[in-house]
């Protein structure tokens, strides 16, 4: 397999685990009905997918510019933040340090599959440490950290023309005096090393 195969099989692995992620977050914090979720089995754990049309269309839509910018090298972090009063409550961030080949110390992905299981079974702890009373108004949204360059290349393909991304406004962002950190993870695998964890605001 060539180096550049090597790298297309980490990315693949890395979109469809922050898939997974997305919706798995979106079920333990239950801004839906449980009923737009389906159970599946993915790394000998069971997660949650979201059937909803408009959900579902949203995250793929996000994960093609996640993908795009992880190809360039580019994706710095995601984050699932939940909004309430026109305020961040919590964001979930995922924290992207390396994306590399894969390597013969782990041919089968077992380690790295073992890692990525790890994560989805502590997600599931995280809401003993989180307030899930949102009000009707509250919603989610993904965004992400990348370079400027990378962005203004990502706007102005046809292809992504669709689905266009647009710079935060600092206001927006969380206010980092006022949170506190929820560690979840720190994956550091040969081919893959982010970090995983969530930002609250506090009381």
């Amino acid at each position: 397999m060539s180096s550049r195969n090597l790298k297309q099989e980490t990315l693949d692995i890395l979109t469809e685990f922050l898939e997974i992620a997305i919706n798995n977050i979106l079920y333990i914090r239950k801004l839906y009905p449980l009923s737009i979720f389906l159970p599946k089995k993915k790394y000998c754990v069971t997660v949650y997918q979201v059937v909803h049309p408009e959900v579902s269309q949203y995250i793929k839509d996000t994960l093609r510019a996640v993908r795009f910018h992880l190809q360039k090298n580019q994706l710095k972090k995601v984050f699932v933040c939940f909004e309430d009063q026109e305020t961040i409550v919590d964001r979930f961030v995922i924290d992207v340090l390396v994306v590399q080949d894969l390597v013969d110390s782990d041919p089968f992905l077992v380690n790295l599959e073992q890692s990525l299981r790890t994560i989805l079974l502590k997600l599931h702890a995280i809401p003993f440490y989180l307030d899930d009373t949102f009000s009707d108004e509250a919603s989610f949204s993904i965004r992400i950290e990348t370079s400027m360059l990378s962005t203004v290349e990502f706007n102005s393909m046809p292809a992504y023309e669709d689905f266009p991304w647009i710079e935060q406004e600092t206001e927006q962002d969380i206010v980092e005096s006022e949170t506190s950190i929820v560690p979840i993870h720190m994956l550091d695998s040969d081919s893959l090393k982010l970090q995983f964890y969530v930002e609250k605001k506090q009381n």
